[in-house]
């Protein structure tokens, strides 16, 4: 069926917590009346529903959202059970639509709708898939959940510095080790070592640490004690401490249930990214709730430059210079540079690169320049040595997340032409 673009109108949706604001547009991207606010509450969206139909006349109705598993959640849901058209917009594609000097709800829902009239066909239709929104709200909690961790090491590491200024002598993971924690547990100050043997405190860490640790350990701790006496109010500090390091005890535990959480929902989807060095579940986890269904991206140009990390050619004659695309999701563009870095990580023992493959073409590009130490590389060089890496892990995430997305919607097509076909056969 031929689409006519001038039989529908578009209306581009700005998303807020409490109330969303709409902006009507016709083919052409020009405004239709006045900005709409209406309650995100699914109470005031047929009011609002009837208010579109009747401005629009006879023509049809095509919406657009950035957010479909967030805020817009609620509004995406109730259009398509009234059988709606809902597209999904990419926020960073509203982004060259919106006015760089004015900023308000409306303009942003006219961006929206503008990118809505221009891109119809191309856009991506609305996906409430519940795995991919379990997916989505998963990876964020647990981001909130190592942001938390970062806020209480923060404040166990200023507390720490004045009940033991040479603590971080002490172990080489002061607040990951198992050991480390129950020492300031036991120790919150140095004054807690009143008493205590060297003999006694080799038993506490040979048995936190299970024999990893020992006299020569114990040794080197028992010479930070000075034998002070405790100061005023130094109680109340190393409760802090106690109840700093039972929070991170806690908090850790969460993310291994949460890890596990991710594992299982990675294992639901089409993808399987885990045998690649350096991916884990819950890296696996954080690119497909970022990316969704891949095939949604024509090609892999398309994929770069939703990343962020596409190349972009300005030049004037003979004059040509490479940058790095603007525009693009930033939480991309941060997985690439992190999946990148992780890629030329050497082993320090054995000197062997985690993936020989990816250090070899990083080195490549470096030219004499990949035998020197890191601090005394041209930054541009290594920048774009490292750019280029990107761009290379992403173009091998699309087309392996491409093939196994293809393969498993052929596999689920196989299966039900298989059992439409049994019943006849017998």
């Amino acid at each position: 069926m031929h689409f006519r673009r001038d039989s529908y109108v578009y209306v581009g949706v700005d998303l807020h917590k409490k109330a969303h604001v709409s902006v009507m547009v016709d083919s052409y991207g020009e405004q239709m009346g006045k900005a709409t606010k209406f309650d995100n509450s699914p109470a005031a969206f047929p009011k609002w529903l009837e208010q579109v139909k009747k401005r629009a006349g006879e023509r049809g109705v095509m919406f657009g959202l950035e957010d479909c598993h967030g805020l817009g959640r609620a509004l995406a849901k109730f259009l398509l059970e009234q059988g709606e058209i809902v597209k999904f917009v990419n926020a960073y594609a509203t982004k060259k639509e919106r006015d760089s000097v004015n900023k308000s709800d409306a303009l942003d829902a006219l961006a929206v709708g503008r990118v809505t009239a221009q891109r119809n066909v191309t856009l991506p239709d609305a996906d409430l898939d519940p795995l991919q929104f379990a997916l989505i709200s998963t990876v964020s909690f647990r981001k909130g959940l190592v942001e938390e961790v970062i806020r209480v090491k923060n404040r166990l590491h200023a507390m720490l510095l004045q009940a033991w200024p040479d603590y971080e002598g002490f172990f080489s993971e002061p607040f990951d080790s198992k050991t480390a924690l129950a020492f300031w547990e036991t120790y919150p100050s140095a004054y807690r070592l009143r008493g205590v043997t060297l003999e006694g405190l080799t038993t506490f860490l040979r048995e936190q640490s299970h024999y990893a640790m020992g006299e020569k350990k114990a040794a080197v701790i028992l010479a930070a004690y000075d034998g002070a006496e405790p100061s005023p109010f130094q109680y109340q500090q190393e409760t802090l401490i106690r109840c700093a390091v039972q929070e991170l005890r806690c908090l850790r535990q969460q993310l291994a249930d949460v890890g596990e959480q991710l594992s299982r929902l990675v294992e639901q989807t089409d993808y399987r990214l885990t045998h690649i060095a350096g991916v884990e579940a819950v890296t696996a986890a954080e690119l497909i709730a970022l990316v969704g269904d891949v095939t949604r991206f024509k090609n892999v140009d398309k994929f770069l430059a939703y990343t962020g990390i596409a190349p972009v050619v300005q030049g004037t004659g003979e004059s040509k210079t490479i940058y790095r695309s603007q525009y693009g999701r930033r939480e991309l563009l941060s997985f690439f540079y992190r999946i990148a870095c992780t890629q030329l990580v050497v082993h320090k023992k054995t000197g062997t690169p985690r993936n020989p493959e990816a250090k070899s073409y990083f080195d490549r590009l470096l030219g004499d320049q990949a035998s020197l130490p890191s601090e005394k590389r041209d930054r541009k060089t290594q920048k774009k040595a490292l750019l280029s890496l990107m761009r290379q892990q992403a173009k091998r995430f699309y087309k392996l997340m491409k093939q196994q997305k293809q393969e498993a919607v052929a596999s689920r097509a196989g299966a039900v032409t298989e059992a439409t076909e049994a019943p006849e056969a017998a």
